[in-house]
């Protein structure tokens, strides 16, 4: 996302956060000292995270204009023409249209293995459930695939992403009601 770029990470996180509060909805969890130890930015069917001009003037299009001319690259034509083709591998076209995806779920390191991502994910499943719509993301570190499958999401099938940086794994997971 960032092109090998760290010092954009900041400003990429605040345009996803404003995006998020715009038209998506964010999730956050308090630790016990009140600060705020986990976060999911989900957006609903018929919308995705800067899939708006009114998203993307938050914060995304200031970043976008700073990343190397390769990433921006990635952004418009190898992620999108990437995530086109494994849609309809991993997902049918009524599982999209009540599908609810968590574009990012972050949890600070000195709270992590207390249950917070998972206070989080399983909050919106039961939101969401009720009405007989799933919910879905991404992952590509291994210790996010183990995680996720050890809540009750299935594996539904990944691709390897390209990327400027290097190549990485993409594997997308759903969780639906019995």
């Amino acid at each position: 996302m960032l092109g090998g770029n760290w010092v954009l990470h900041r400003e990429y996180q605040h345009a996803v956060i404003r995006a998020s509060l715009l038209e998506g909805e964010v999730y956050a969890v308090k630790d016990d000292g009140g600060e705020i130890a986990s976060v999911a930015y989900w957006f609903g069917p018929d919308s995705c995270l800067f899939g708006s001009k009114a998203q993307r003037q938050l914060g995304f299009d200031t970043f976008f204009r700073k990343l190397s001319l390769e990433t921006q690259i990635w952004w418009v034509d190898t992620y999108p023409r990437t995530v086109e083709r494994l849609r309809p591998r991993v997902l049918s076209d009524e599982e999209s249209n009540s599908l609810w995806w968590c574009y990012n779920l972050v949890t600070d390191a000195a709270a992590r293995k207390r249950g917070y991502g998972t206070a989080l994910i399983e909050a919106k499943y039961r939101q969401v459930a009720c009405n007989g719509q799933i919910i879905g993301l991404a992952a590509a570190p291994d210790e996010n695939v183990r995680f996720y499958k050890s809540i009750g999401f299935k594996e539904r099938g990944g691709t390897i992403m390209s990327s400027p940086t290097g190549n990485f794994p993409v594997h997308c997971f759903v969780k639906k009601p019995p």
